[in-house]
């Protein structure tokens, strides 16, 4: 899958679980990898393990059902000069994960700016 070297995945729920192995794959396949997860501990794990796997990785806290810290991680994802291509966010939390998933992308996509009143 050349079509997906060199571009970024923004992973909810990427340090454990169905969210780490999309991440092994992804990063398998070429692509720099943003893990976000709200459990810090097994992010920390996840973000050594797939760096050791030779994969560029950022690891984020966030929970997805939290604005706040959805704005936090694309920030941080920004910040570190990471554009994110394809967003992964995997089912859990209390929103509308359409909802979730378009906030974030026009976040990163610099079409809605991450604190309101900011450019």
């Amino acid at each position: 899958m050349d079509e997906l070297r060199g571009k970024t995945a923004f992973i909810t729920g990427g340090a454990s679980g169905i969210g780490l192995a999309t991440a092994h794959l992804l990063g398998a396949e070429g692509m720099n990898l943003v893990v976000a997860d709200v459990e810090e501990a097994a992010l920390a794990t996840a973000e050594v393990a797939l760096g050791a796997a030779g994969y560029p990785v950022l690891g984020v806290r966030c929970d997805v059902r939290k604005v706040d810290d959805l704005e936090a991680a694309a920030r941080a994802t920004i910040v570190d000069s990471i554009k994110a291509d394809r967003f992964w966010i995997l089912p859990h939390g209390e929103e509308s994960h359409g909802a979730v998933r378009r906030r974030a992308e026009a976040i990163i996509e610099g079409t809605q700016p991450p604190v309101a009143g900011s450019r």
